[in-house]
């Protein structure tokens, strides 16, 4: 969808309650936007309602409003607008909607590059305006900016740890990406399974110690002679770590991670092995403890992934 102005939307009465700062995201990047919608919300002391950011609870467009009239009103109408540019956002026919309106009446636009986006990814139209980058440091002077404009004192201190957690959100997401580009992790492509394991816990996109408890379900319960295992999964490769004892559909335990995956980027993976596949794995940990060397992994012959959760590593 090309960005086209939409000066249009001003014609009719306003809305009550417009925002004084409009978030344009995707809502695929909800979990990066939580964190800096919450540090702005807390570092320029503003409302809830004072906040448009319609992937998250509270900030969302009130229920039974025209959700394409109240984003044209509330981007036209707000004080300040952030674009959030990231790989989703920029393939987003809402946020290019969004931008565009904004763009059309001249008013106050900046732009956050997140997520592996690169300043090359901002649209054209606006890529000659000054971008900031999904740091801690650019955040703060982004929303300093912002406390003048909307004339109010910001707190930064009290945003900060938000920031902070953003950045090594944005930084994981782009490992993430550069991880699924470059994978030489493959599984037996001939096994189809029925099996589906669901983490319950840890979350996804969670920030983890390296010692991590977690806690799966299993459909259907039983799996017959196959064993389930928690793989850790890094830059393409994967290392076996524990064998999960299924018990009425549900399994726990606790792995650990001794690396520093890149960005603390790691992928838990939920693995079905046959009896093969677990004389594989069996045999690999045996000479990991003999030699105290753990190579990754990039096949097992046998081994097919039922389930998988993303998490950051604190390290």
């Amino acid at each position: 969808m090309a960005l086209h102005s939409l000066g249009s939307v001003l014609d009719y009465g306003g809305m009550a309650g417009n925002p004084r700062v409009f978030f344009s995201h995707s809502s695929r990047d909800q979990d990066l936007m939580k964190e800096i919608v919450t540090g702005a919300q807390i570092a320029l002391n503003l409302k809830r309602e004072d906040i448009r950011c319609t992937s998250l609870d509270g900030y969302d467009i009130p229920s039974g409003e025209d959700i394409v009239a109240r984003l044209q009103e509330d981007g036209a109408e707000s004080d300040c607008f952030v674009a959030v540019v990231t790989p989703d956002s920029i393939r987003s026919s809402w946020v290019l909607f969004e931008l565009g309106a904004r763009w059309g009446i001249q008013r106050h636009l900046v732009v956050v590059i997140a997520a592996g986006a690169a300043f090359g990814d901002i649209p054209p139209t606006i890529a000659q305006r000054k971008a900031r980058r999904c740091t801690r440091d650019d955040l703060e002077i982004l929303f300093q900016e912002i406390a003048d404009l909307l004339n109010t004192k910001m707190d930064i201190g009290s945003g900060r740890r938000y920031f902070e957690a953003a950045e090594k959100l944005s930084e994981a997401k782009a490992q993430f990406r550069v991880s699924e580009q470059l994978s030489s992790w493959n599984y037996d492509a001939e096994r189809t399974e029925l099996t589906v394991v669901k983490f319950r816990k840890p979350f996804e996109m969670e920030l983890v110690g390296r010692t991590i408890p977690f806690e799966v379900e299993v459909h259907p319960p039983t799996f017959g002679p196959d064993k389930l295992w928690i793989f850790h999964e890094v830059g393409g490769l994967a290392w076996p770590k524990t064998e999960v004892d299924v018990s009425g559909g549900y399994g726990s335990g606790t792995t650990v991670e001794g690396g520093t995956p890149p960005h603390g980027a790691m992928v838990l993976s939920a693995v079905l092995l046959n009896p093969q596949a677990a004389e594989t794995v069996n045999a690999w940990m045996e000479s990991g403890r003999a030699s105290n060397h753990w190579p990754g992994l990039n096949s097992i012959k046998g081994a097919i992934r039922v389930g998988s959760v993303k998490v950051i590593v604190k390290t």
